[in-house]
């Protein structure tokens, strides 16, 4: 599973059994963290959830900015909370890839926002499956 953790909401991203296809899921009001977090233990449950990783937001010379303190204080809350391993992924411009992509399919801009969270969420879990599938090959 991965997460675009943001303020106001959190994209979520399931792969495959095989962990070979990232799929965007759903988005998730991030305004009340119980809630978040009680709704991806949920999703956790549901998909039988094994690892997750969530994208960390880094500056473009690879600094950790305010937001990043944001993304780790909420990857310390739902890992004290879940016995599966919570991973970070530099997710630099997946934003802008999810806002490219979510113009192409046609998306209202009022209904972009929200599919741009899904988006970016299935680009960082893309990102760590093709990263995890690089290093099994290499072995």
């Amino acid at each position: 599973m991965a997460i675009d953790y943001g303020d106001k909401r959190v994209g979520i991203a399931i792969s495959d059994e095989l962990c070979s296809i990232a799929q965007g899921h759903s988005v998730i009001d991030a305004e009340n963290e119980n809630f978040l977090i009680e709704s991806i233990l949920k999703l956790i449950r549901e998909y039988d959830i094994g690892r997750i990783v969530i994208g960390l937001p880094r500056n473009m010379d690879g600094s950790c900015g305010f937001q990043s303190q944001k993304v780790l204080k909420f990857k310390d809350s739902i890992a004290a909370q879940i016995e599966i391993p919570v991973e970070l992924l530099d997710e630099r411009l997946t934003t802008i890839q999810a806002r490219k992509i979510s113009i192409q399919q046609g998306v209202k801009k009022r209904k972009r926002k929200s599919l741009m969270d899904v988006i970016s969420a299935a680009l960082i879990l893309e990102n760590y499956l093709s990263i995890f599938e690089n290093k099994n090959n290499s072995l």
